[in-house]
């Protein structure tokens, strides 16, 4: 039986990072906001500002508490959060595709950015909250998508004849 060599790859999501995104997206559907509904809500409110600073933090702790759980098959010791940000340590085998890493953190940052925009317009836009939650559920499918890619599958010998 061939035996499958692991690492473990730590995979850092800033909190810099998330609250750059946040702005980012939150302005765009801002902006969308304003201009699709009438009257026009107040477009200031919707926008995620460094002000709010301590309520992302708050909602990127929350994101890693209801990640982690789900990854819990491929999670090593070392996943934790720090002053700086989220910290996820994933148990991988050492023969993966070079971009699974990359991919990782890109889906990884998509969830925790989406996690804390639905915590955002929770009291502000229900249809925004909904929509922001489910794509970090899509977020969270993609990254264990990703994840069991990288395995490899167990092939058996057979015989056709």
């Amino acid at each position: 039986m061939k035996k499958i060599k692991h690492e473990i790859v730590l995979i850092a999501v800033c909190f810099e990072d998330v609250m750059h995104e946040a702005l980012v997206e939150s302005s765009y559907l801002a902006a969308s906001m304003t201009a699709l509904t009438q009257p026009a809500p107040q477009m200031s409110s919707l926008i995620v500002t460094a002000d709010e600073a301590p309520l992302v933090r708050r909602a990127c702790e929350e994101a890693y508490a209801a990640i982690l759980p789900q990854l819990s098959a491929y999670a090593a010791d070392g996943s934790k959060v720090s002053d700086e940000g989220l910290l996820f340590a994933l148990c991988l085998p050492v023969k993966r595709h070079e971009d699974i890493d990359a991919l990782l953190l890109h889906e990884l940052r998509r969830a925790v950015v989406s996690y804390v925009l639905s915590r955002w317009y929770e009291g502000k836009a229900v249809a925004l909250a909904a929509d922001a939650l489910h794509r970090y559920e899509a977020s969270v499918s993609m990254v264990l998508h990703d994840i069991r890619l990288s395995n490899e599958t167990a092939r058996r010998p057979v015989s056709y004849f």
